[in-house]
């Protein structure tokens, strides 16, 4: 084998392998090239699920389902901004359709980022169900699904009951649309819960704001808020001024725990609720009367994934290993890759045939 050989073979591994010992953080996502002309971003913070309807030329349904009654840890919703103040999360759901008018829209298949591959999923029958949700938009269908990085490392069970599989997960997606005349673009609320009447006004056909006006909700966010990563080299902040600045227009909506002023003092809590959220209430609003295929179930998410210090330094040569683990093979280590503000439940796709 011939060295050019070789290089094809090491291009060709995965991002996340299977490494030989622990590695200090560097950038593991691959920037791609700002998108060309004026770009509006839909920023979908936390366990939103996104179906494409491939029968309405891919148009997007996106919610996040209600929390189970018996979790104590109970979601809160912001908009517009990751900054203010949330509004209430009661019986009925809020929900919002974003007008086609102002983009340049197609009924293509959008492209999703590799980062969902794990989180990604194919449905032959799914219809809305917003009764049963917290959040529920409507959009257009976009150019791309993409993600803020860094991913966040996870454990997957096995397909076959056998060795659990590694992967990693985004916690936001980000809806890319072109926009064909800005002042036309509007994000209409359709219905709000009745313990929200006194926000109505502010919620009805809003225009996006400037990225460089998000930028500065942000700003004011991780000045005056502690980061609710697990760990520094987890935190999503660093990623965030470089990836508004491919977009001239910003819609913000999260979901997620309440933030806290001591967040290193409820991480298990967090973990616990990002894991049975995925399991018990995005999976089924995804899969409804279906069951999920094998291998979905999550086991772990987070820093627990890994099994060293994620802030070790390199202690051995760099070195080729197998990119599937064996029992008979060493504790695996994986590249630090991950990070969320509050709610670790992953986000999902999936493509409706229905």
């Amino acid at each position: 084998m011939n060295r050019r050989d070789v290089l094809k073979g090491m291009l060709a591994m995965p991002a996340l392998g299977l490494l030989g010992g622990c590695r200090p953080r560097l950038p593991v996502n691959s920037y791609r090239p700002a998108p060309t002309g004026t770009k509006l971003a839909v920023i979908l913070q936390g366990p939103f699920a996104v179906v494409m309807r491939r029968k309405m030329g891919y148009q997007v349904a996106a919610f996040v389902p209600k929390t189970d009654p018996q979790d104590p840890a109970k979601h809160e919703f912001r908009f517009r901004s990751p900054f203010r103040d949330p509004l209430p999360l009661c019986e009925s759901s809020y929900r919002f359709e974003l007008s086609h008018h102002g983009l340049d829209t197609t009924d293509r298949q959008p492209v999703v980022d590799r980062g969902f591959s794990s989180v990604e999923y194919s449905v032959e029958e799914w219809s809305p169900d917003p009764d049963n949700y917290s959040t529920f938009l409507e959009l257009p269908t976009p150019d791309a699904i993409r993600y803020i990085p860094p991913l966040h490392p996870a454990l997957f069970a096995s397909e076959d009951d056998g060795i659990p599989r590694l992967a990693t997960v985004p916690l936001n997606h980000v809806l890319e649309y072109t926009v064909r005349d800005a002042d036309d673009i509007r994000l209409r609320l359709k219905n709000a819960p009745g313990c929200v009447d006194k926000h109505k006004k502010e919620l009805q056909d809003q225009r996006p704001l400037s990225s460089a006006d998000m930028w500065k909700e942000y700003e004011n966010l991780h000045n005056q808020l502690s980061d609710q990563a697990e760990h520094p080299t987890l935190s999503q902040r660093p990623y965030v001024d470089r990836w508004l600045k491919r977009y001239s227009h910003v819609y913000f909506l999260g979901v997620g725990l309440p933030p806290h002023t001591d967040p290193q003092g409820h991480i298990q809590e967090r973990r616990e609720h990002g894991v049975n959220f995925f399991n018990y209430r995005l999976l089924p609003g995804i899969f409804q009367h279906q069951p999920p295929p094998p291998g979905s179930k999550l086991k772990k998410v987070g820093r627990e994934v890994l099994p060293c210090d994620v802030g070790q330094s390199i202690t051995s040569s760099p070195s080729m290993t197998p990119v599937a683990w064996q029992d008979s093979m060493p504790q695996p280590r994986l590249f630090t890759v991950a990070s969320n503000e509050n709610c670790s439940s992953p986000a999902a796709t999936a493509t409706s045939h229905s």
